[in-house]
């Protein structure tokens, strides 16, 4: 089965219980550490109004967009790498009219705010359709785009639609919670985002975008992995092999009872029987460096590594393997290192080479190409 056809089978699924089935069992939003208030953005004929609701979804106050909830906006992103906020809109086209509105008078809100809707996953700023599309699937037929698509599958009503995006996104962000595991959480991505969204809005820079470009590779890796890793999306990632389900022969040799996509010196770690909350904290039981991927005339495929790390791999008993993923995280860039970065670095002295007085009569260069040496020319 191709993953597409996973895809449709569930949506059929869906479509037969008339209401969505999950997609993943992990939030379809970075999970807050610590209790945190909302900031939801909402439309309106007069504007954009902003209500503001406590950690347990109830409603505090409500205003019209303005300069002091921009500001609110500004410090909910950026006041701290601890945040007490987060920004909930409903749908992408009022995330449009928040980029619109903050333009002149907030541009670091409205570039956090376009930011985010190029990121697979999102803490500070929140998009309710996409994080419910990214956690389940809807009923055939469905607008998925909108809230009142989703309230509409789920049966849900509220009073309003700020309440009704209030309550949606709880929806998105609900998940199992798996005492005696990893204990990280979302802190990965939570900093990933983070970074990201510091380094690439406001004054940009080289040392800035490469910081920032470095952090949102780090957390499309994390996503993938939050997905091969999921309990629920790990089904979906064997139908493409980027979850391999292998039986062990030996204590490095597995034989493959599904598609794969490895291939040699790739470093692969077995999927646990919980829902892992810390991806990066992953391969801490052991990990397979692959030496080697063998077919034979049967067209049965071998996979033979190298094991380390403190598990053991069992004869015989069934694993799921996935590719390990890599976070880049890089030291500080030395400035005087890059000679790209102008102004940065001394001028180089160049090399010379000496020529006949006739050669060089006649035009030929006495600068070398690439090189410094010092001057051997005598006054």
């Amino acid at each position: 089965m191709r993953p597409s056809e996973y895809d449709a089978g569930k949506i059929e699924q869906a479509t037969s219980k008339g209401r969505p089935v999950a997609r993943l069992a992990r939030p379809g939003a970075i999970s807050a550490a610590h209790a945190v208030n909302h900031l939801v953005v909402t439309s309106s004929s007069a504007g954009l109004d902003v209500t503001s609701f406590d950690p347990r979804g109830n409603k505090v106050s409500a205003t019209k967009l303005g300069r002091s909830t921009l500001a609110l906006m500004d410090n909910a992103i950026f006041g701290s790498q601890v945040q007490t906020a987060r920004i909930v809109l409903p749908d992408e086209d009022t995330a449009g009219d928040l980029i619109t509105a903050s333009a002149s008078a907030a541009p670091r809100v409205a570039q956090a705010v376009a930011l985010s809707l190029r990121l697979p996953i999102n803490f500070y700023v929140n998009v309710v359709a996409r994080a419910l599309d990214r956690k389940y699937y809807a009923p055939r037929g469905t607008d998925t785009s909108t809230v009142e698509g989703w309230a509409h599958a789920f049966g849900v009503t509220a009073p309003s639609l700020p309440q009704l995006t209030m309550t949606l996104f709880k929806t998105a962000v609900k998940h199992r919670w798996f005492d005696g595991y990893f204990t990280g959480g979302d802190l990965s991505a939570h900093d990933f985002e983070y970074e990201t969204l510091k380094y690439l809005t406001g004054g940009r820079s080289l040392t800035g975008d490469i910081y920032g470009m470095r952090n949102a590779s780090n957390l499309m890796t994390w996503w993938d992995a939050a997905t091969r890793f999921d309990l629920v999306g790990r089904r979906r990632a064997q139908m493409d092999g980027s979850v391999m389900r292998v039986r062990a022969i030996g204590n490095g040799s597995f034989v493959a009872l599904g598609p794969i996509t490895t291939r040699t010196d790739k470093n692969l770690v077995p999927l646990p029987d919980e829902q892992p909350d810390d991806v990066t904290a992953l391969g801490a039981a052991y990990n397979l460096t692959v030496l080697r991927v063998e077919a034979d005339q049967g067209g049965e495929i071998t996979i033979t590594g190298w094991v380390k790390g403190r598990g053991t791999v069992v004869p015989d008993r069934e694993y799921l393997l996935t590719e390990k993923p890599y976070f880049g995280r890089g030291t500080a860039l030395d400035k005087t290192q890059n000679k790209w970065l102008a102004g940065t670095t001394a001028a180089l002295t160049p090399a010379w080479r000496d020529v006949p007085p006739a050669v060089s009569l006649a035009g030929a260069p006495t600068e070398e190409r690439g090189g410094s040496v010092p001057d051997k020319r005598t006054p």
